[in-house]
């Protein structure tokens, strides 16, 4: 799997030289990554709404929008690419753990911490590459949003939501889109409103489901028999799993 990475820092010499280093890190690490250094936040964060970074390395102390702004701003429209901050300045890593970055890189001490940091990447990318993630646009720009996150899509007016484990998110596509992409991954229109996940499906009730979290979706009754199919074979794949777990732990 080829992956793509950024860095960004404003000071052209520590950028060139920052980049130079991730590189050789990465290909250390065994990753095949691409290093694409930004000079500055905000283009960063404009090319992130194009096209997403599998991993972003941000320093701290940029002029305008700083490193920490740019991560606060990817959190709120639901990016968790995973970050690495860079900076000169020890005491600023306090102001970071609201966004919870995956390492912090002392400048001062960046020959032992970005090889650190850097094994701390591969190890998380490897560990979600068996994720199934899929790029959707959101009024912010382009995401990548597990699937398996995915309780439910649906749809009012113009408005179509992703119902998630953690929150909502809003997305710009239609809901036969959102149904041409999810199908594919276990889920089923059960109405013209929503399109629904089999694995948070709890129980199916006359006219409804009942998700796991016990809220309701309404079911068209000529798709009732189609999603008493598609949930009987959810549940039957989760059993067959669960019994190859146990016979491989015996």
């Amino acid at each position: 799997m080829h992956y793509r990475i950024a860095i960004c820092d404003d000071e052209p010499a520590a950028l060139a030289a920052l980049a130079r280093m991730l590189a050789r890190e990465l290909e250390r690490a065994g990753l095949s990554a691409e290093v694409a250094p930004f000079s500055g936040a905000e283009a960063l964060c404009e090319a992130m709404r194009e096209t997403p970074f599998d991993a972003l390395f941000l320093d701290i102390d940029m002029p305008g929008m700083d490193g920490i702004a740019l991560a606060d701003e990817l959190r709120a429209r639901g990016d968790a690419t995973p970050i690495v901050f860079l900076s000169a300045r020890e005491e600023r890593v306090f102001e970071t753990f609201r966004i919870a970055p995956l390492r912090f890189v002392r400048k001062s001490h960046v020959q032992s911490d970005l090889p650190e940091a850097v094994r701390a990447v591969a190890a998380q990318l490897r560990a979600v590459a068996s994720r199934v993630r899929l790029p959707l646009l959101t009024p912010e720009g382009m995401a990548r949003v597990p699937v398996d996150e995915i309780m439910w899509a649906e749809s009012f007016g113009k408005r179509q939501t992703l119902v998630m484990t953690g929150g909502t998110l809003e997305v710009r596509h239609t809901l036969r889109e959102l149904c041409e992409k999810l199908e594919p991954h276990g889920f089923l229109q059960v109405h013209r409103c929503y399109v629904v996940s089999c694995r948070y499906i709890f129980s199916i009730e006359p006219g409804r489901l009942i998700m796991d979290d016990r809220r309701e979706i309404p079911i068209s009754r000529y798709r009732l028999a189609a999603c008493k199919e598609a949930f009987r074979r959810s549940i039957c794949h989760g059993l067959d799993a669960a019994e190859h777990r146990t016979q491989g732990d015996l």
